[in-house]
């Protein structure tokens, strides 16, 4: 699976979960009306395309970390846990936004005026909140640790902003930027330690 993701050209990771969702958006805007895209078959839809793209995208960074954690040259410091509580913290906070927005779209639509129908909402704020707070810094450890495999030597953390955004934006834009760079990492060390 990893040497899958590692050797995949950016298209054939950033194209499937674009168009799936081009696709999905299509069907639901020319075949269902507004009141029936939150009801039955098209939400699960909109759900199904979503969900696709989160399986993508967290796939593709835990499996990016530890391809550059067990290939990080001796001479740089070691990886310590963050990345790993950072991350398990923001898939938490996807599945629990997910679970909140399902709840919402599955209940019965009335009108929000019990202080009950805005504990949803207000909770999947928090939850958005808390998310970006885990995100940000997971995916600057991750975007320094692609320089400092490429440099080859330890990278000052303000040189991988610009990155830390590529991957927060992976598909559809920075996946064009960032794959072919690891595929370029892979194949050095797959080269330098004949890695199946």
């Amino acid at each position: 699976m990893r040497s899958l993701i590692l050797k995949s050209k950016h298209w054939q990771l950033g194209l499937p979960p674009l168009l799936f969702s081009i696709f999905v958006n299509f069907i639901l805007r020319h075949y269902y009306s507004e009141k029936e895209m939150l009801l039955g078959l098209p939400m699960w839809l909109m759900i199904l395309a979503q969900v696709f793209y989160f399986v993508v995208f967290f796939t593709w960074l835990w499996h990016v970390y530890l391809f550059l954690c067990e290939h990080r040259p001796d001479h740089l410091p070691s990886v310590s846990g963050k990345f790993q509580l950072l991350y398990f913290g923001v898939v938490t906070c996807f599945i629990v936004i997910f679970a909140l927005r399902w709840m919402m779209e599955s209940a019965p639509h009335e009108p929000m005026a019990t202080g009950e129908s805005l504990v949803p909402i207000s909770m999947g704020i928090v939850g958005l909140i808390v998310l970006v707070f885990l995100l940000l810094p997971a995916l600057r450890r991750l975007a320094r640790m692609i320089l400092e495999a490429e440099a080859r030597e330890e990278v000052k953390k303000s040189k991988a902003i610009l990155d830390t955004y590529l991957i927060l934006f992976l598909i559809p834009l920075g996946i064009w930027f960032i794959q072919p760079r690891i595929n370029k990492i892979y194949e050095h060390y797959k080269n330098d330690e004949h890695i199946e």
